[in-house]
């Protein structure tokens, strides 16, 4: 590790001698747009994939209520942070 971050570090000195200061700058802002826009893509398919599995535990409940708890094979649901318990009659 330390031999990359010593390459890294004389690399990147000879760069910021040799290009001029606009350029370092538009490079930098090309690379922080890269990495905002793919944390937020990210962030959407992390959101989508929880707000699917919070829908379905919420028809398995539903089920479960409406079945009087016979036909499914679930102990327990967790809807957002709270985990409801269930015992069959």
């Amino acid at each position: 590790m330390l031999p990359a971050i010593i390459i890294g570090s004389a690399i990147g000195t000879f760069i910021n001698i040799i290009l001029p200061e606009i350029i370092l700058d538009i490079c930098i802002i090309i690379f922080l747009a890269y990495l905002a826009t793919s944390i937020a893509a990210k962030g959407i398919r992390i959101f989508k994939m929880e707000s699917k599995k919070f829908a379905a535990e919420k028809i398995a409940i539903k089920k479960m209520k409406e079945e009087g708890l016979k036909s499914l094979n679930l102990k327990h649901a967790c809807v957002g942070t709270e985990i409801i318990e269930y015992r069959p009659v």
